[in-house]
C-alpha cells in the first residue's frame, strides 16, 4: 500500500517529502526523534524500491566517520572521558538518514524531476544548473564504466588472477575518466555553438493536483506528531 501511494504520487511530492525528512533530521537533536525519522526513512526507501545492499552501504561511511573522529581524538591525546559520543552519534545518524532518504528518492524519481521540483521552490538557477550537470555527468560516467567492464568480461578478464583484475579495473577507470572528460568538452562546445548561456530549458512539468498533496500532508502530520510526542 505504501509503495503504491509513493509510486503513484507526483514526482515533486516525493522530493518535498524527502526534503521534509532530511530537514527534520538536520534540525532535531533528540535521539528518540532521530530514531523515529530513521525508521520512517528506511521504510519509505524500501517502499520506493531501494535495494537492501544499497541501503547497507550507507553504514560504511557513517561508521568510518565515527572511527575517524575517535582516531583524531586519540591522536590529540584526549582521554576517553573527554570524548562525547552522543554528539558524534547524532551527527552520524543525521548523515545516515540523509543517505537513506536520497537512496529512496533516487530509486523512485528521476533526477530531472527532482531538480524541477527545486526550481518550483525558486532555488537559484546556478545551483539547479550545476546539480543537473553533476547528475548528468554521473550518468555518463556510469554508462561508460558499465560498457568498459562488460567489454573486459567478454574478453575473459574475469578469469584472470585477482591482482591482474585489479590492474585492469584501474586502467579502465583511468580510461573512463579521460573519455568522459573529452565527451564533456565536446558537449560543452556544441552547446555554446547552439547559443547556450548557462540556463537549462525544459518542458513544463505536469501540474500537481489536489490528491497529490495527500502524501505530503501525511508526511508533515507524522513529523509534527513525532515532534510533539517524543522528547
Amino acid at each position: 500500500m505504501l509503495r503504491s501511494a509513493i509510486t503513484k504520487s507526483h514526482p515533486h511530492v516525493r522530493v518535498y517529502c524527502a526534503l521534509l525528512l532530511a530537514g527534520s533530521a538536520a534540525a532535531w537533536s533528540s535521539p528518540y526523534r532521530l530514531a523515529a525519522i530513521g525508521a520512517i526513512a528506511l521504510l519509505s526507501a524500501t517502499a520506493c524500491g531501494a535495494r537492501a545492499r544499497k541501503l547497507a552501504l550507507g553504514i560504511v561511511p557513517t561508521a568510518s566517520l565515527i572511527l575517524g573522529v575517535l582516531a583524531l581524538a586519540l591522536v590529540s591525546r584526549m582521554s576517553f572521558s573527554e570524548i562525547k559520543i552522543l554528539p558524534i552519534a547524532i551527527f552520524a545518524a543525521r548523515c545516515w538518514i540523509a543517505y537513506t532518504v536520497a537512496a529512496g528518492l533516487s530509486a523512485s524519481t528521476h533526477y530531472a524531476d527532482a531538480i524541477a521540483a527545486l526550481e518550483r521552490l525558486h532555488v537559484p538557477t546556478i545551483f539547479t544548473s550545476v546539480a543537473y550537470g553533476i547528475c548528468r555527468w554521473f550518468e555518463v560516467v556510469r554508462d561508460e564504466a558499465i560498457n568498459a567492464n562488460m567489454a573486459r568480461i567478454l574478453r575473459g578478464g574475469h578469469l584472470k588472477k585477482r591482482l591482474e583484475q585489479i590492474k585492469d579495473i584501474a586502467t579502465i577507470s583511468a580510461a573512463v575518466m579521460a573519455r568522459s572528460y573529452l565527451r564533456a568538452e565536446r558537449v560543452a562546445t556544441a552547446m555554446e555553438c547552439r547559443g547556450f548561456r548557462g540556463q537549462l530549458m525544459r518542458l513544463t512539468s505536469e501540474p500537481m493536483r489536489t490528491h497529490d498533496l495527500f502524501l505530503l500532508s501525511t508526511c508533515a502530520i507524522i513529523l509534527l506528531t513525532l515532534w510533539l510526542v517524543l522528547p
